[in-house]
């Protein structure tokens, strides 16, 4: 079967399909291989999404010549020259970094206690799920003063540690919101990308999740904070907590969280694990997701998903909200969903 990719690599190195050669890819894409030469091809550009002009054969000499002329370019050569002058006017477009979209679903949960940040400039880009639990009021406090927070420390150290910035963000924001004598809590999972040094840092504590696609490997950035963990169930007992039914004291289903007053004397921590690493050309994306997603979808099933709505051309804008909406209709999650995707340039 051919992939999105190759037919449009293919389409505009022949230029033109054959009526057998279009019905075999009708066929092995489940689609109506009935009709006539235009029909065929036009069923298979609208399975792959493919915008008007995106293909060599959409185009005449007369209209590409026009547009050429327009940008000031040579309007000599073949039909495939022209077109391949065209893209490449399109190449040397700049694109930012990353393109970020993200979706929330409520689902079949009476309230809505998931937030996100999403916080991008020239420099950096901070990027947050907060799952909020026993009300909304951590996961509120959060959205709104956790990048702030960030901005404040980082004033605050003149050494680039960015490690330690993001480790005193999370400790400061807690310890803030602890002061409210509010019962709510929350997961914080966060990606920082620094556009200057090329590196990101993953920030996580709780059991939401960042996943990476990389090169065609999967690649799980952060750990879920679960209380029968050996490492988090020697800390709760040791500080004079205990875990039932995978819970901390038999009521939290996490072993870290932002907020959660009442069981931060019972080995409950804020402090996050911090994983860093290079950007590099060859990573495609990043997921960061609420549990109302993980818990119905393994990390396979969820990049095997995304990939398939790439390869159809789907608008990456969509892409989400699909995977959301397949998580609440098809896969039947009962938890609030969010999922923010970050697709590297």
């Amino acid at each position: 079967m051919l992939s999105r990719q190759q037919f449009i690599k293919f389409t505009n190195k022949k230029g033109q399909w054959k009526k057998n050669e279009l019905k075999i890819i009708c066929s092995s894409l489940n689609l109506n291989s009935k009709g006539n030469k235009k029909e065929l091809y036009n069923n298979v550009k609208k399975y792959y999404n493919i915008k008007p002009y995106q293909l060599l054969p959409d185009w005449n000499m007369k209209d590409l010549k026009k547009v050429l002329k327009n940008k000031g370019l040579s309007t000599k050569g073949s039909k495939k020259q022209l077109f391949q002058n065209l893209k490449n006017l399109k190449k040397n477009v700049k694109k930012p970094t990353c393109e970020i979209v993200s979706h929330q679903v409520q689902g079949r949960r009476a309230y809505m206690e998931d937030r996100i940040i999403i916080k991008m400039n020239k420099t950096n880009c901070f990027i947050s799920v907060l799952d909020g639990h026993g009300g909304s009021q951590c996961a509120n406090f959060l959205k709104k003063n956790l990048y702030p927070i960030f901005l404040s420390e980082s004033k605050k150290l003149s050494s680039k540690n960015t490690k330690k910035i993001l480790l005193n963000t999370y400790i400061k924001a807690d310890n803030l919101f602890l002061k409210n004598k509010q019962k709510s809590g929350s997961t914080a999972c966060t990606l920082f990308i620094d556009n200057t040094t090329k590196k990101f840092h993953v920030v996580n504590t709780g059991d939401s999740r960042i996943i990476l696609y990389n090169h065609g490997k999967l690649i799980q950035l952060s750990i879920d904070h679960k209380p029968e963990l050996p490492k988090e169930q020697q800390r709760i007992y040791r500080k004079g907590g205990f875990v039932k039914g995978g819970r901390l004291n038999g009521i939290l289903a996490m072993s870290r969280s932002m907020g959660d007053i009442y069981l931060k004397d019972k080995g409950l921590s804020c402090l996050p694990d911090i994983v860093t690493g290079n950007i590099k050309k060859n990573m495609k994306y990043f997921v960061i997701a609420s549990d109302g997603l993980y818990d119905v979808m393994s990390n396979t099933e969820i990049i095997n998903f995304i990939n398939s709505q790439l390869n159809r051309g789907i608008p990456i804008t969509n892409i989400v909200k699909n995977l959301v909406e397949y998580a609440i209709i098809d896969k039947i999650s009962g938890d609030n969903v969010s999922a923010i995707i970050i697709f590297m340039n």
